[in-house]
């Protein structure tokens, strides 16, 4: 038995969506396809899967997908500090790219 959940493509990233799909690897499959304005998962259990209710796993991959979201969302807001942060510990560090 599978089931299929609809994102907004307006919304929600592939890439969220497939970081979410991963964390739930050990538990079924992510069949991905696109149209004009969603992404349609198809989620494939596996033979041993521990998924027995499809509405809780549904709402739990949902809020994975969220999650992955916001956590691309706040890299993307801080990688220029980031990028200061390492620029700035690399210079104190002595190594030099003159050998």
């Amino acid at each position: 038995m599978s089931s299929s959940l609809n994102f907004d493509s307006q919304c929600t990233s592939l890439e969220a969506i497939k970081k979410a799909a991963y964390v739930f690897s050990d538990r079924c499959a992510l069949d991905i396809s696109e149209n004009e304005s969603s992404y349609i998962c198809k989620i494939i259990p596996k033979k041993d899967s521990t998924i027995d209710n499809y509405e809780d796993f549904e709402i739990e991959f949902r809020n994975e997908v969220l999650d992955q979201e916001l956590r691309i969302e706040i890299a993307n807001k801080t990688d220029g500090v980031k990028n200061l942060i390492l620029a700035f510990a690399f210079s104190k560090s002595g190594l030099s790219d003159n050998g």
